[in-house]
């Protein structure tokens, strides 16, 4: 792939987040009444597919915000005197999007950015999704946008 391909994809995905967030707005704004009134099994088929597109979008759309998002915080996650897990200062949530660091050891210039997010597990420790409940977090590289 060029980089021109390359820079087309990202003007195309800046283009694809303004369509997806007029459908998201448009589906929301369907009442039950409306999803009621489907009479053709066709018309069944629609909805059931643009229900799944809209549940997909729940994920697809944050990852192309965020590719114009800009960095709020970058630094390493610590565990400061409340007993809190930040970075420089900014507390880390359940549930909050991350970008943790990932360090390819082989192939130096692969080393990037992955998201994710803050997750707790039952023991209430807090843990990267994307790199499980094994992987102790104070010390990740992370940034969050």
């Amino acid at each position: 792939m060029s980089r021109s391909n390359f820079q087309e994809i990202i003007k195309l995905a800046n283009e694809l987040e303004s369509n997806l967030k007029k459908f998201q707005e448009l589906y929301e704004q369907l009442s039950d009444d409306f999803m009621d009134e489907f009479q053709t099994p066709e018309e069944h088929y629609q909805r059931f597919i643009i229900f799944k597109v809209f549940r997909g979008l729940e994920y697809a759309l944050p990852l192309i915000e965020d590719l114009y998002k800009p960095v709020v915080v970058e630094g390493f996650i610590r565990k400061n005197s409340k007993g809190q897990y930040e970075v420089e200062g900014f507390d880390l949530y359940p549930e909050g999007r991350i970008e943790f660091w990932y360090d390819d050891d082989y192939t130096p210039e692969w080393s990037h950015y992955i998201p994710s997010t803050i997750a707790i597990s039952e023991e209430g420790d807090y843990y990267i999704d994307a790199l499980g409940s094994d992987v102790k977090i104070e010390g990740i590289k992370v940034r969050i946008k």
